[in-house]
């Protein structure tokens, strides 16, 4: 599951990966900003949205750290907050009501 040589670019151990994982978790957040700002959304609007990724950002690399400890559940931590920030950056344009 592991890379066995140092030269390898994959995950080393358990702890190698959830790094990993965070690292992309805000590095792609800087990405869904970067669509935020460009839908030129009204202020109180756009604040909204930035600091729902943040907090996204935040609460989805804590659970990383705490809860990931196999790759299977990294994963799923990990693809839920983009999930989140992409429903936050698009936001949600169709209101169900369910009776």
């Amino acid at each position: 599951m592991f890379a066995i040589d140092k030269d390898s670019e994959r995950a080393t151990s358990i702890e190698d990966y959830q790094q990993t994982c965070v690292q992309f978790i805000e590095d792609i957040s800087n990405d869904y900003k970067d669509w935020v700002n460009r839908y030129k959304l009204p202020e109180d609007e756009h604040k909204f949205r930035m600091e729902m990724i943040d907090y996204i950002v935040k609460n989805t690399n804590l659970w990383i750290i705490k809860y990931g400890d196999t790759i299977k559940k990294i994963d799923i931590i990990k693809d839920d907050g983009l999930n989140k920030m992409a429903g936050f950056t698009a936001g949600y344009p169709f209101k169900f009501h369910i009776y």
